[in-house]
């Protein structure tokens, strides 16, 4: 009798654990675009009041930037130390491309990446200023979205564990 009621408590608990995944990884999403909005917080400040070069503002963010950037601006600053003869906007394209982020999130940050590095500082602050306002109506969206999205996602999966714990039963 314990062993029927463990076997059909294990389908609850996987789907528990499925919709908390899922949660999850929205919220690791949410995560990611408030870190990229204060690395480009960071830039912007960097480019036009300091002038200070690309390579430096990438090797500063992975030492001291948000945390869950540290290891794209590691790579980038590599990226850029190394004589690949690769321009900015394709290796900033090809680091995002690993990244967890919603497409559109991702189009703002290429889009980006075509004018970091290229023009004066004041068209490049223009950009980052465009770019972090797209990515804050983007995080305002994702925000309200999920907030009844996750107790669904959670809700949803721990009924479909316990009908598939009834079915068992």
């Amino acid at each position: 009798m314990r062993l029927r009621l463990a076997l059909c408590a294990a389908p609850l608990l996987a789907g528990i654990y499925f919709g908390w995944t899922l949660a999850a990884s929205a919220r690791r999403r949410r995560e990611l675009i408030a870190a990229h909005i204060s690395a480009l917080e960071f830039i912007k400040a960097e480019i036009s009041s300091r002038l200070t070069p690309l390579p430096d503002c990438a090797a500063r963010l992975a030492a001291g930037g948000p945390r869950p950037l540290r290891g794209f601006y590691l790579a980038l600053a590599a990226a850029l130390d190394a004589p690949c003869g690769r321009d900015f906007a394709s290796i900033w394209g090809s680091l995002l491309e690993n990244m967890e982020l919603p497409p559109d999130a991702l189009a703002v940050l290429a889009e980006l990446g075509r004018s970091l590095g290229r023009y004066d500082a004041q068209t490049q602050r223009t950009a980052i200023e465009r770019a972090g306002a797209g990515l804050e109506r983007i995080l305002a969206s994702l925000r309200e979205r999920d907030a009844s999205l996750d107790r669904l996602r959670v809700g949803l999966s721990a009924a479909a564990g316990a009908l598939a714990a009834l079915i068992l039963y």
